[in-house]
């Protein structure tokens, strides 16, 4: 088995609208799966299609969903999220943090709801979207327009819906859809030049977007009201804990939100880390088993960054931390560490002879890597990337691919053997997840620097200023590689054991 399946194939172009619109069906069901997350692990998404496609790929859609029940499911999250939202201002208001220095609301916190809209009120409106039509000859996406026939709420591609139009929105909900009255855009902003007064870069495609992500037609209104009781029951039937954990979260996100990415233009605007601290704060209320823990505002960040949606955020974010939820705890990701250790052991030996021989050997560094999923490694698009490859979970050691190229590697053994012996039951570490191949694989790329480290401190640093300075493509296929590498390990150790 040659080192990587990828060596011959590369890495391929992004995958745009055209790409998008063909892995599904006409009732928007994504029958492409498989060809989904290969294509998205190897090249990622453009962010014309990218938060319609976060919505399967994050669990808000199944991927045998159609058009309509995609509909419905974002009427029933809009729903419970408005339920849980309330219900959290009243059990808020209850609480009182005795910190001094919380005495005075955050400077995010100084606009009421109604007044969301009015803070960069000098902005012109976005004149009304072209949308796609039937007939596009090549998919593509019109200047500034995802492709969407609903690009707001992030369903499929498809023909524009009957009952909507580009006009303003005839249904509101109060103070809770204030939020996508006016909307920056989500589109990753390509390091721009010119700077506002505050001297915070300007996105060079900042402006208010008409979407649909609010917009409902008379049937998804009429729905909307039937799900508001069961949702309101939903809501007050959720556990809580006033005493401890809600306080405490509370007394961190306050602080936190602040820190949310300051340096990238959407969260210059208060509206957008008002929503930061909103959900964080739902989230941790109704999570009392979690409540929050720092970096959390970190990972729900790129969820805002390309949904520009309080509510689809919200849920994504949910499903996200089911998976997640282990790393926030000290012995779990420990555990994961030590794994990194184990990993680099197994395909590197003379970088695990050094780790072991130096102060660094505990592997604490890569932490923020495994917390964050790279958040801070790279710059925002390509962290955005990284962020959906590892949401693929295409190639994971349980995963198809890996059980094809293991038995490549025990068919190329045979081979090589004459046909004369089988492989022993090779050990595969199913807890080695590709983050950890990622992890190993900015280790190893820069091994020789490492080792030029005489102590801990210069460790870290080498570590800290590879921080922005990588290349991301060559991150990723070195991390593949490695992966292919562990399978043809595992077999090649299978033979070797057999006793003859």
């Amino acid at each position: 088995m040659s080192a990587s399946p990828l060596a011959a194939r590369g890495r391929g172009n992004v995958v745009g609208m055209a790409e998008y619109r063909d892995w599904f069906d006409s009732d928007g069901r994504l029958v492409k799966e498989a060809q989904m997350r290969q294509r998205v692990f190897e090249a990622g998404t453009d962010p014309s299609c990218r938060r319609s496609l976060w919505k399967f790929l994050f669990g808000i859609y199944p991927m045998t969903s159609t058009h309509r029940e995609q509909k419905t499911i974002d009427i029933e999250n809009r729903a419970h999220y408005q339920a849980l939202r309330r219900r959290w201002v009243v059990l808020d208001a209850t609480i009182t943090l005795p910190d001094d220095d919380l005495v005075h609301a955050p400077p995010y916190m100084e606009l009421s709801d109604g007044d969301e809209d009015k803070e960069d009120s000098n902005r012109s409106p976005l004149a009304p979207e072209s949308r796609l039509s039937s007939d596009s000859a090549s998919g593509g996406t019109p200047s500034g327009n995802p492709g969407t026939d609903c690009e707001g709420s992030g369903c499929v591609p498809a023909l524009k819906p009957k009952g909507l139009s580009n006009g303003l929105r005839p249904d509101r909900l109060g103070s809770f859809d204030t939020e996508n009255r006016d909307r920056t855009c989500s589109a990753p902003c390509p390091s721009p030049t010119t700077k506002t007064s505050r001297g915070v870069p300007e996105c060079p495609c900042d402006f208010r977007k008409k979407s649909y992500d609010d917009v409902l037609d008379e049937e998804g209104r009429a729905l909307l009201q039937i799900l508001e009781f069961p949702a309101k029951v939903h809501a007050t039937r959720q556990a809580v804990d006033l005493e401890k954990s809600y306080p405490k979260a509370k007394r961190i996100i306050l602080r936190d939100v602040l820190r949310t990415d300051r340096n990238f233009h959407y969260f210059s605007h208060k509206r957008n880390l008002r929503k930061v601290h909103r959900i964080l704060m739902v989230y941790a209320m109704f999570h009392p088993e979690m409540g929050y823990a720092q970096g959390m505002n970190d990972l729900l960040a790129r969820f805002l960054v390309v949904t520009d949606s309080e509510v689809d955020s919200y849920w994504m974010f949910v499903r996200y931390m089911e998976r997640k939820m282990p790393d926030f705890l000290e012995q779990s990701m420990m555990k994961k560490v030590a794994l990194v250790k184990s990993l680099i052991h197994e395909v590197d030996e003379a970088l695990f002879d050094f780790f072991e021989r130096s102060e660094c050997k505990d592997y604490l560094f890569c932490h923020r890597w495994l917390l964050l999923d790279f958040k801070r490694e790279f710059d925002l698009e390509d962290s955005l990337r990284m962020f959906e490859v590892l949401g693929t979970h295409y190639l994971e050691l349980t995963s198809d691919k890996a059980l094809l190229e293991t038995d490549k590697a025990i068919a190329k053994e045979f081979e090589l053997d004459g046909g004369e012996a089988r492989p022993g039951r090779a050990f595969v570490n199913l807890e080695f997840t590709f983050d950890l191949f990622v992890c190993v694989a900015i280790l190893t790329m820069h091994s020789k620097d490492i080792c030029k480290a005489t102590d801990a401190a210069s460790v870290y640093g080498c570590l800290n200023n590879l921080s922005m300075n990588m290349n991301l493509n060559k991150i990723l296929t070195q991390a593949e590689e490695l992966f292919y590498k562990y399978c043809k390990l595992t077999i090649t150790k299978g033979f070797c054991e057999i006793s003859i």
